[in-house]
């Protein structure tokens, strides 16, 4: 297959989006020669629990599911879900914690925690750090992202 010699937009390889972790839809907006590659098949790739898209997605999900965030308990397509948030605040600073605990119960179950820092200083309490991890507790990775693909909100 010939690829035409000047592309409006560089084309990424699998290297590329292994270092960056995502491709974002403004990547392949230009129209693109005929690629059997995957890449080219979904605009946002959700690669694993640490990349940008997929805690675009965690939001997403939670602020659809429990809008507001007014229960620490609830049931969404099949997984239980549960947030908890921690704070303390001191005359300098202070941190709050959110975790949240999504659990898919039967055959390839799956329990997943996500959790969120956010950090703030000063007499202004002014935003110092927001810092989030996610891990999966049990269960294939890959199973927890084909849920939040599959529950993403259009």
């Amino acid at each position: 297959m010939e690829f035409p010699s000047k592309l409006p937009l560089r084309l990424m390889t699998p290297t590329d989006v292994q270092q960056s972790g995502e491709v974002s839809c403004a990547d392949f907006s230009a129209p693109q020669p005929q690629v059997p590659h995957r890449l080219f098949k979904r605009c946002a790739l959700m690669r694993n629990l640490a990349s940008p898209s997929f805690f675009r997605t965690f939001d997403m999900v939670m602020s659809t599911s429990n809008p507001g965030a007014k229960r620490s308990r609830w049931i969404f397509e099949g997984v239980d879900c549960e947030r908890e948030r921690h704070s303390f605040s001191g005359p300098k600073h202070g941190i709050t914690l959110e975790i949240f605990t999504l659990t898919r119960n039967g055959r390839r179950g799956w329990c997943l925690m996500v959790v969120k820092e956010y950090w703030w200083g000063g007499e202004e309490a002014k935003a110092l750090k927001m810092t989030h991890w996610a891990k999966a507790i049990s269960g294939q990775r890959m199973d927890i992202l084909a849920w939040m693909r599959a529950h993403e909100p259009k």
